[in-house]
């Protein structure tokens, strides 16, 4: 009786142990299940953004293959090169994989196909994140110090409501005008241009594939995750 006693004891503490790690599981998989989708709503919001920056270096290096350096050729440079100064931050949620993994609660997902998925969503978040730090640290050491010398703000689109305007410039001027004598100068600096321009498209290269891949991740991990764990 008291063997049958303690075997009964036993199996009711697993029984117990095993309902608490499944609870346990299953608020993880929804915490999981929450992050991915705000991520995927984030990527997408992102994404919009990188689409239209990306518009816009098709167009810089377009102007810039024009041979000749005349009025055309700037304008249509300064309609598009506010783009080069505009950073974006990339961030997943972080908090949920550490506190999963810190807990030791990665044994509780038995599924090795979903284990090594979040595994390798985390690594691509955290790379991401390296990219647009890169990109971040190229913007402010090198494009807007150039910038700063070079070019007039308060002819670049999206700086125009926030630096002091010129005599008789507004809206309209966007494109259309150019700094007394700035065509006299480009020819010492321009190739110097070219060559941001050419790294900086680089830089936003990088992250921009690589948030459209960790996208699909994202979507196929809450797909996996929905499935697995019976959740909708």
């Amino acid at each position: 009786m008291l063997f049958l006693a303690v075997f009964c004891g036993f199996l009711a503490e697993n029984q117990r142990e095993q309902f608490v790690e499944h609870h346990r599981l299953t608020r993880f998989a929804r915490q999981l299940l929450s992050g991915l989708e705000r991520d995927t709503a984030m990527q997408n919001q992102i994404l919009t953004e990188l689409e239209e920056k990306e518009k816009c270096f098709d167009s810089l290096l377009y102007f810039l293959a024009m041979p000749k350096d005349d009025n055309a050729k700037w304008t249509g440079i300064y309609r598009n090169v506010h783009y080069l100064e505009n950073p974006f931050r990339y961030t997943y949620q972080k908090a949920v994989f550490d506190q999963i993994k810190n807990s030791g609660s990665l044994r509780l997902f038995t599924n090795s196909n979903i284990v090594d998925s979040l595994l390798d969503f985390e690594y691509n978040g955290y790379l991401i994140e390296k990219q647009t730090d890169a990109e971040i640290i190229f913007i402010s050491e090198s494009i807007i110090p150039f910038f700063s010398l070079h070019f007039d703000k308060s002819l670049i689109v999206q700086r125009f409501e926030t630096y002091i305007k010129k005599p008789g410039w507004d809206s309209r001027s966007i494109g259309r005008t150019l700094p007394n004598g700035f065509l006299r100068h480009v020819a010492a600096w321009k190739n110097v241009f070219e060559n941001l321009v050419i790294t900086a498209r680089e830089k936003h290269e990088l992250p921009y594939i690589n948030i459209i891949e960790q996208r699909v991740r994202a979507v196929v991990l809450i797909s996996s995750i929905k499935k697995e764990y019976h959740l909708k």
